[in-house]
C-alpha cells in the first residue's frame, strides 16, 4: 500500500512540474532553433535561442527587435497560447517541426511607410542605417510603398537574398508575434544578447 502511494505521489509531482514547464513555455519564456540561412550572419542555421515572451503582452515590438512568429497563424487569446505550446509538444513526441515558426528583424511598425529603391531599404524616407552592411535587398511580390497597417509589423531577414519575409507574404500581426530574440545560447562559442 505504501508503495502505491508514493508511485501516485511522485506521478502527482511529475505531472505538476510538466504543467508548470508548459505554462512557463506559453506565456513566459521559450526555447527555438533556428531553421535556415535567413537571418546569416545574425544568427546561423542550428543556432539554440532563448526566447522572451512578457514585455509583448503590453508593448509593441521595436525596430530593430529580432522576433519569432507563427506566419498565418494568431494566439489572440491566453488559451490559444496554451494550445499553440500544445500542438509544439505534439509535434516534437512525433518527430516533426512547425514549419510557420519563423525568425526575423521588425524593420517598420503600424503607420510606418516602407519602400525599396535602388536594393536599399527605406522606412518614413529614411534609408535603415544597417543597409550600408547587407547584401542589396531587392523587392518581391508585395508592391511598395507600403504602409505597415495597425496591430501588424513589417520584418526581414539580414541575409536580404535568402529571406522569405514580409516582401514576400506582408506584414505580420502582432498577435502572432510568440516572442523577443534575448540570447543565443547554441553554440557556446557564439554566446550573444540581443537585448
Amino acid at each position: 500500500m505504501k508503495a502505491i502511494k508514493e508511485t501516485i505521489k511522485l506521478i502527482v509531482q511529475l505531472m505538476t512540474a510538466i504543467v508548470i514547464v508548459m505554462i512557463l513555455n506559453s506565456y513566459v519564456f521559450a526555447f527555438s532553433g533556428v531553421s535556415g540561412q535567413s537571418m546569416n550572419n545574425t544568427l546561423n542555421n542550428g543556432d539554440f535561442l532563448l526566447v522572451e515572451k512578457i514585455s509583448y503582452y503590453t508593448n509593441m515590438p521595436e525596430k530593430g527587435d529580432i522576433v519569432i512568429f507563427l506566419k498565418g497563424e494568431t494566439n489572440e487569446t491566453l488559451l490559444d497560447q496554451f494550445s499553440t505550446t500544445l500542438a509544439d509538444y505534439n509535434l516534437k513526441i512525433h518527430g516533426e517541426v512547425r514549419e510557420n515558426r519563423l525568425v526575423k528583424r521588425v524593420v517598420g511598425l503600424p503607420g510606418d511607410i516602407i519602400t525599396i529603391h535602388n536594393n536599399q531599404v527605406y522606412v518614413n524616407d529614411e534609408m535603415l542605417a544597417i543597409e550600408s552592411s547587407i547584401e542589396p535587398t531587392t523587392t518581391r511580390s508585395i508592391v511598395f510603398p507600403l504602409t505597415v497597417p495597425e496591430n501588424q509589423v513589417f520584418v526581414l531577414g539580414d541575409n536580404r537574398p535568402n529571406s522569405n519575409d514580409s516582401r514576400t507574404f506582408g506584414c505580420v500581426d502582432v498577435n502572432s508575434i510568440e516572442g523577443k530574440v534575448l540570447l543565443r545560447l547554441w553554440p557556446f562559442n557564439s554566446l550573444e544578447s540581443f537585448n
